[in-house]
């Protein structure tokens, strides 16, 4: 990180990384709002498009249900994430690569 930049989240990158782990994991939006004891599915398609992020107890719940840290959920705007997730190494992009072969189907 340089200087006085502020390491904020990428919504949208975090979204679609929440999506890419749900579906390689094969656990469906309606048995997540279950074991999150959601009343509707909204929030975590939500979360899934980057227009909100999951709220501290959701987030460490997932990384829960996910068997992950809590950070390991979470796309800072720095971290890039290539298309098809990880076709190029590079070192900001090394701790995808992990979950890539981890996540492998």
């Amino acid at each position: 990180m340089k200087g006085n930049e502020y390491p904020g989240i990428n919504m949208v990158r975090t979204g679609n990384w929440l999506r890419f782990i749900c579906r390689s994991r094969n656990i469906a939006v309606k048995d997540l709002c279950s074991l999150l004891r959601l009343g509707s599915p909204q929030s975590i398609y939500g979360w899934f498009a980057g227009r909100t992020l999951p709220s501290l107890d959701n987030f460490y719940a997932l990384s829960q249900i996910f068997c992950t840290t809590l950070d390991e959920l979470i796309v800072n705007q720095a971290e890039a994430i290539p298309s098809n997730f990880c076709k190029k190494v590079g070192p900001q992009n090394a701790r995808l690569v992990r979950y890539r072969i981890k996540f492998a189907f």
